[in-house]
């Protein structure tokens, strides 16, 4: 499989080992639909939301109006396409991080990572048409002497930021969906 090939292969450029991977998912369906709704799957956190797939796929691949509708990332930007191969800069929780774009599926998929604060990660989404909408699932792997030092309290972070992550791009979404 090349998307799994890709994942391993940033996986050991980066030496993130993958016993750090958190994953949540979530269904976007298309136009107006129920909202506030949630349920677990063996993924983690899911909701219905209410948007076309390719609005989703712009929304999250636009990198540098991250900070218009994701509020815990308060700076963003692009130094080209998105593309494997290109950097990006963003500022979340304090911190400054660096990320590559390794793999990219045009409505499919986006792959990047890098080192921020002695913490190595990759960060996978996914983006899947089906009868109801899109689902959207995201894989991040965390990796480095602070993992190390507070698994639990990292895993429990990282888990949170996935989970912030998927409800602002439900409400962006919505909002997008609700303009005439």
């Amino acid at each position: 499989m090349v998307g799994q090939a890709a994942l391993d292969g940033a996986r050991r450029r980066t030496g993130v080992r993958p016993v750090g991977v958190r994953a949540a998912q979530c269904l976007v369906p298309p136009g107006p639909g129920p909202r506030g709704r949630s349920d677990r799957s063996r993924l983690g956190p899911a909701a219905r939301r209410p948007a076309a797939g390719g609005r989703v796929w712009q929304l999250h691949t636009d990198i540098g109006g991250w900070p218009a509708w994701l509020s815990a990332v308060t700076r963003a930007r692009l130094d080209g396409p998105v593309a494997p191969g290109t950097a990006f800069h963003w500022m979340t929780a304090g911190m400054s991080i660096d990320s590559t774009v390794y793999a990219v599926d045009t409505a499919h998929r986006i792959l990047w990572g890098g080192p921020a604060h002695g913490i190595t990660g990759v960060h996978e989404w996914t983006f899947t048409e089906d009868g109801d909408g899109v689902v959207v699932r995201t894989r991040e792997s965390w990796a480095g002497q602070p993992v190390d030092a507070d698994r639990d309290g990292l895993a429990a972070a990282l888990d949170a930021s996935l989970v912030t992550w998927l409800d602002a791009l439900k409400k962006a979404a919505e909002q997008k969906d609700r303009r005439p």
